[in-house]
Order: structure tokens, then sequence, then C-alpha cells
């Protein structure tokens, strides 16, 4: 995807991570309800009502919730195993073409590139393109490390600060319009929106 934008007007531009340059894959509600042997219904409710987000809670979170709401009704082996492919999802997580292709135009402006995402600390260290994301960012804010997460506006004014500049100046690249394009709107930074 080439974003064929005048990056002069821009003093930083800022990317989403997941789904908008990188993909995982986490177990699917159904591959989780099959293994635990119970509806999916019970999953996807557990889930979203425990507000459960890989990229939030992290694997202890995860962790935590399943084994609470699972122990005594499910074989331990089950939850082990889902428990499992939730540590290995992001170990197998890649940069996709698109995503590199939008870097690289991005990059090549000569502006700094900063990382926002809500991602949590295991799955930034062991994410096997790690070496890639430090040679094409300035700076991350990781939620992990912020203490807060998207949509919160007090992440884009630390950016702003940080670079000592205005929301006009700055150029937002993501994917969700509730943690990536509302916030930025509500600024005056200009977004992009990756499908």
């Amino acid at each position: 995807m080439a974003v064929k934008k005048n990056f002069e007007n821009y003093d930083v531009i800022c990317f989403d991570m997941w789904q908008t340059i990188a993909e995982t894959k986490v177990p699917t509600f159904l591959e989780m309800a099959r293994i635990l042997n119970t509806d999916i219904k019970s999953v996807v409710y557990l889930l979203q009502n425990d507000g459960f987000f890989l990229q939030r809670g992290g694997f202890e979170n995860i962790q935590r919730i399943i084994e609470k709401h699972f122990a005594g009704k499910c074989d331990q082996a089950a939850i082990k195993k889902v428990l499992d492919l939730f540590k290995e999802a992001p170990k197998k997580a890649y940069i996709t073409e698109k995503g590199r292709a939008l870097l690289e135009e991005c990059y090549e402006s000569g502006k700094p590139l900063v990382l926002i995402s809500n991602v949590d600390q295991y799955s930034f260290e062991v994410f096997p393109e790690r070496e890639y994301l430090d040679s094409r960012f300035d700076r991350f804010y990781l939620s992990y490390e912020l203490g807060m997460s998207k949509p919160d506006l007090r992440i884009f004014e630390k950016i702003r600060r940080d670079y000592d500049t205005k929301y006009s100046k700055m150029l937002f690249i993501g994917d969700d319009n509730k943690n990536d394009k509302v916030p930025a709107e509500r600024l005056g930074i200009d977004f992009i929106l990756v499908e």
C-alpha cells in the first residue's frame, strides 16, 4: 500500500503495530472452544466481559482468566494447550508485505517514525522481526511501558511534547477506528486508515 502523501508537512509519522504493519495468529474463539470442549458462546462471553485483549492484558492476564474460569471444568491438558497456543503466537508474528512497503515508503522520507502499540512486554520482546523495527523506528510508545493504552490521548500528547511539535504536524497510520482514528482526529492529527 503506497501512502503517496507529502511527508514534508509532518514532523513525525506514527504507526500502530498490529494489523497495520504486523500480524499474529492468536487462537480463535472456535479453536479454544473445541480444545476446551465447551461451547463457543461461553468462550466469547468470558473473554469479552473480562476485558480481554491479547495486546493489553499480556500472557499473564490470559493465563489468569482462562485458568480461573476453566479450572475444574476442563481437563488441565486442554487448558495448557490453549495457553501454549497463546504463548507461541507472538513468536510467529511477522511484518506483512504491505506493512513493510508502507514502512519503507515513510522511512525514506527521512522523518522520524514512532511506533504506538497496545502490546504487552512478552509479545514485543519475542517479536521475530524486532531488529527490523529497531532499525526503522526512532522511538517506541508501548502500553506496558507507558501504563496506558490507546485510545488514551495522553500518549499522543507525550509524542507531541517529545518531538516539540503541533498535532497538525503529526501523521498517524493505523487500522482501528476506536483506538487509532478517533483519538487522532479528536486532536487534529492527520490519519490514514489501513485496511
